[in-house]
């Protein structure tokens, strides 16, 4: 089991890194990026090993078990599971969670749609149509 939580903001009192520090960061997380499908929300970026194809919904899960991330869903027939909520943000007054996997708009609820090694999925609270 690995989880690997990157957080792109500075700590308080931390020394600044150097360029060559930096590039050391970007390139390890791209390198665990490329082995791993990566959730990134709200400025938070979660890894988890995976050593086959994984529904979104099993992957949230296996995050919300074993980090701070924490989701909520409803189940749509037709559509399947969607998310109502994300780390306590719920869906309301015409904004919703929508994910997209790898930059593309999802067309399936969390619960249809296989993610593979290297997938980005990302939740933008956005405002319905």
């Amino acid at each position: 089991l690995f989880i690997y939580l990157a957080y792109k903001t500075p700590k308080e009192n931390s020394a600044i890194p150097t360029q060559k520090e930096d590039i050391q960061i970007e390139q390890t997380i791209e390198k665990i990026s490329q082995n791993y499908p990566t959730l990134k929300v709200e400025g938070k970026e979660y890894f988890y090993e995976i050593s086959s194809p994984i529904l979104v919904e099993d992957f949230l899960n296996r995050l919300k078990e074993n980090s701070d991330f924490n989701y909520t869903y409803k189940t749509y027939v037709g559509m399947g599971k969607l998310v109502d909520s994300i780390n306590g943000k719920k869906n309301k007054n015409g904004n919703y969670w929508i994910y997209y996997v790898n930059e593309v708009e999802a067309q399936v609820g969390i619960s249809n749609h296989l993610l593979k090694p290297g997938d980005v999925v990302s939740w933008k609270y956005e405002k319905g149509l």
